[in-house]
């Protein structure tokens, strides 16, 4: 099970962690843990206690920086914008030092072989955790550098062989 985005919903959080037990040997998740819901510490304190791979989203890095702002790269006169201002001004106030440090020991990457094949899991692009991937920002990305490979899609996930990449909604 690979997903991505919690953002401070603990109920889902919960959800998806009682579903992992049942069904998944190694869940990843692909950061953002903190975001629009009401739950942040709470949020952090399941994952970080929960057997699951966890990749430092763009809010992990910045939290655990202890950056003014979410770093999600967002328009200035964007809703998501406007709404990043007050939650991460909140999850920003209620994340503890323990908390930082552990966001800040989360890798950039992980790595799994499937069915003879090595793939890596990132947030947002390989340089920039930031980085908004809309299905023909991706084509041009992928085609930009050269990757020639046939994706596999499952659902919202890109697979690619050695690379995964998880397209986000632009904001």
């Amino acid at each position: 099970m690979i997903f991505g985005g919690p953002y401070s919903n603990l109920q889902a959080t919960q959800a998806v962690l009682l579903e992992s037990v049942k069904r998944v040997s190694n869940p990843v998740c692909t950061g953002d843990l903190v975001a629009y819901c009401a739950w942040p510490t709470e949020t952090v304190a399941a994952f970080s206690s929960a057997n699951f791979e966890v990749i430092a989203g763009n809010c992990e890095v910045q939290l655990a920086a202890r950056a003014n702002s979410c770093g999600c790269g967002f328009t200035s006169d964007s809703v998501c914008n406007a709404l990043s201002i007050d939650w991460f001004g909140f999850a920003s106030s209620s994340i503890k030092i323990f908390e930082r440090k552990w966001m800040a020991s989360l890798p950039d990457v992980i790595s799994f072989a499937h069915s003879g094949a090595n793939y890596g899991v990132i947030h947002g692009g390989a340089s920039d955790v930031a980085r908004f991937f809309g299905h023909l920002q991706s084509l041009r990305f992928w085609k930009g550098i050269g990757l020639r490979l046939k994706p596999l899609l499952v659902k919202w996930i890109i697979f690619y062989p050695d690379i995964v990449v998880f397209p986000l909604l632009d904001c």
